[in-house]
């Protein structure tokens, strides 16, 4: 199954999900040229948050710095092979009852770009959701 997003786009994974125990979310982008990442990079970071859309604790945010949640629900990759391509696998026979929502987000370390136009500095993002059940 494919659809496509626009920017800010909510979708409710559960509608693509049925029994599903495990997934994989792939995250591959490519930069303008007209940008440089001189001094920046790219974060993605996951939110895991209650239904009153809040944080059980500041490990249950998955970055860089925190590559897995403490019951390992989540935990984010980075590629080997490809410099520009993030992992997240999503676990969900170990989530926490009292996670509802998670949110991506997509963000540069450096606010100084090369070309002021805006967040637009994506030439290419594509995201890939797979199951990991035999």
């Amino acid at each position: 199954m494919s659809d496509s997003l626009i920017k800010g786009q909510r979708i409710n994974l559960s509608n693509y999900l049925n029994d599903l125990k495990q997934i994989k979310i792939e995250i591959i982008y490519e930069i303008k040229d007209s940008y440089s990442l001189q001094g920046s990079g790219i974060n993605f970071s996951a939110f895991c948050l209650t239904v009153e859309k809040k944080f059980i604790n500041e490990l249950y945010l998955v970055n860089k710095q925190n590559n897995k949640t403490p019951d390992s629900c989540l935990t984010l990759y980075k590629s080997i092979n490809n410099e520009n391509m993030f992992s997240y696998i999503f676990d969900f026979s170990k989530i926490n009852s009292e996670i509802k929502k998670v949110i991506f987000v997509l963000s540069m370390d450096n606010n100084d770009l090369s070309n002021n136009d805006g967040y637009e500095f994506l030439k290419f993002l594509e995201i890939r959701i797979s199951s990991l059940d035999g």
